[in-house]
């Protein structure tokens, strides 16, 4: 899609974006708007400004626009999809981001997943 028909175009991300958005406004703005820039890429200066234009009224945000929505969003204790910590299934809030290595195994915890899973060790898990 390169804009043939800027208000065509436009409606068919934003009904496409508000499909796998996941029902979150902030997942929707960013979805929307990084499709939007991409099918921008490559288009005349004049096109490009027409698009964003009507864009913003569908919510359209630039990349700088973005990057402070999210900041504002993580100072106020939600993730970047703007769900806390009790709301968001993508993962946000189960890694410590401060730690250099989230991924190393701690085997100290190990040697108790018998009580703390007795499930996993009925199940072969041990």
């Amino acid at each position: 899609m390169k804009f043939l028909n800027i208000d065509a175009d436009i409606r068919a991300i934003f009904e496409t974006s508000t499909k796998i958005c996941g029902s979150s406004y902030e997942t929707f703005i960013q979805i929307f708007s990084q499709e939007i820039d991409d099918n921008l890429r490559g288009l005349p200066p004049e096109i490009k400004a027409i698009a964003v234009e009507k864009a913003r009224h569908f919510g359209y945000l630039s990349p700088a626009e973005i990057n402070d929505m999210v900041r504002e969003l993580i100072n106020d204790g939600s993730c970047m999809h703007g769900l806390d910590e009790n709301t968001c299934p993508c993962g946000c809030f189960e890694h410590d981001w401060n730690d250099p290595y989230p991924d190393r195994y701690d085997e100290s915890s190990a040697d108790d997943i018998d009580d703390r899973f007795p499930i996993a060790v009925s199940l072969g898990g041990k």
